[in-house]
């Protein structure tokens, strides 16, 4: 059997999945242009290189300018802001899942100033009160519901 296939995940995969923290979350952030920066190298010499290189390019082009150099320059605010966001989500995860903050994100936090760790409270009551709020609502199951 002949089969072929492309060696790295699909754009909704990349956009939605493995970079989808980049805009708050700057050792991601690194990460991501050097991913960039390695694929424009080898995109000279494989295809697959390149279709990557485009798809990481579009999602880096999309992020907000102003935010992706105040992340990567150490802007005080904007800095402060992805912090806090970055370890809501972390933290809104884990009391969705285990009804409590692991050892590691309340070792982090309780470091934050108390109005920061307001701020990051308050985001952890959003980001659940939204979760809840998509779980909690009826939708109409239709043939395209995945699962079903």
């Amino acid at each position: 059997m002949n089969l072929s296939y492309k060696p790295f995940p699909s754009k909704y995969n990349l956009f939605y999945i493995k970079w989808s923290s980049v805009d708050h979350d700057k050792d991601k952030l690194v990460e991501l242009i050097k991913r960039i920066k390695k694929l424009k190298f080898l995109s000279i010499f494989s295809r697959h290189a390149k279709e990557e290189y485009e798809i990481l390019v579009e999602l880096y082009n999309g992020l907000d300018e102003e935010t992706v150099r105040g992340i990567l320059n150490n802007d005080e605010n904007i800095s402060r802001i992805s912090t806090i966001e970055k370890w809501a989500r972390i933290g809104a995860i884990e009391i969705v899942t285990t009804n409590t903050f692991s050892k590691e994100t309340y070792s982090v936090v309780s470091h934050l100033p108390i109005k920061d760790y307001q701020l990051f409270s308050k985001r952890i009551q959003e980001l659940i009160r939204l979760a809840k709020n998509l779980t909690n609502q009826e939708d109409v199951v239709s043939n395209n519901t995945p699962g079903l």
